[in-house]
């Protein structure tokens, strides 16, 4: 994926998820990465690009947990060498506003302890 260009800033997380293929199976997956246009995933079997990915996960928010629903379009796959699955990149197609909504705020709280992070890095190689 060299030379690609992302339209929104990704954040690394370890967020269990549940996604609903077209066939009805069900399969626990474990999200690696998080961006305002979709979130990239570890999962046992090859997808073609376009296939349609129904995608649940709960959300942890000062306000309580929230199940967060979204119907996704794989956007690409990259197969490990060392055989332990594949990285699938799902795009969002479908979201409920609240939803989004509550996704956007959990995006900017990454963003947020991005930021302090990086300044306090910063800050340090100062000294």
């Amino acid at each position: 994926m060299a030379g690609e260009k992302r339209q929104h800033q990704r954040f690394s997380v370890k967020w269990p998820a549940r996604i609903l293929l077209l066939n009805k199976s069900i399969y626990q997956v474990l999200i690696r990465d998080v961006s305002m246009g979709g979130v990239g995933l570890e999962f046992e079997h090859a997808l073609p690009q376009g296939t349609p990915v129904s995608l649940e996960f709960n959300l942890s928010m000062t306000s309580g947990d929230s199940l967060i629903r979204a119907r996704t379009l794989v956007a690409y796959q990259m197969i490990h060498t060392d055989s332990s699955g594949v990285k699938l990149g799902l795009k969002f197609s479908q979201m409920s506003k609240q939803d989004l909504q509550l996704y956007a705020a959990a995006i900017k709280s990454l963003e947020a302890r991005q930021s302090v992070t990086a300044s306090k890095v910063l800050h340090s190689e100062d000294r």
